[in-house]
């Protein structure tokens, strides 16, 4: 999935629940994971059936962040992802986002979003998730 329009994340409030996105983990989205973390080309053909939960949480993430607009300087804290059930390569997801945590600082705020990855076509749970981002106020930088 690739989104055009981009959501401007200090005009979102603690309680705000995305729209569902979509994306296809592939065989290709696989192949390429294992490549970075093993760091060859060779892989089993059992290696490419399950979707590596790191690879789906980054591949979240990423559909994540893409939809977001953020001010530059932000930094990404940490990561929490519990992990539910294995996920088939070449599967389509539905990652389902609210903003659980928003804290305004001094010229920051602590924003954690929660996630949970479903199988598409089952409605089964895949994996669920926390990530907690510092996010600078624009008009400081």
């Amino acid at each position: 999935m690739n989104n055009k329009s981009h959501i401007n994340i200090e005009d979102l409030e603690e309680g705000f629940i995305f729209p569902i996105l979509t994306t296809n983990i592939s065989n290709d989205s696989v192949t390429n994971y294992l490549n970075l973390i093993k760091g060859d080309n060779l892989h089993s053909s059992e290696e490419l059936l399950i979707a590596p939960p790191a690879a789906i949480a980054g591949i979240a993430i990423g559909q994540i962040i893409n939809t977001l607009e953020f001010p530059a300087g932000v930094i990404h804290l940490s990561q929490e992802i519990e992990i539910v059930e294995k996920l088939e390569s070449n599967n389509s997801i539905d990652i389902k986002v609210i903003i659980e945590q928003k804290k305004p600082r001094k010229a920051v705020t602590l924003m954690t979003l929660s996630y949970e990855v479903t199988n598409t076509k089952t409605s089964a749970s895949i994996l669920k998730s926390k990530t907690t981002f510092i996010v600078p106020e624009s008009k400081n930088i």
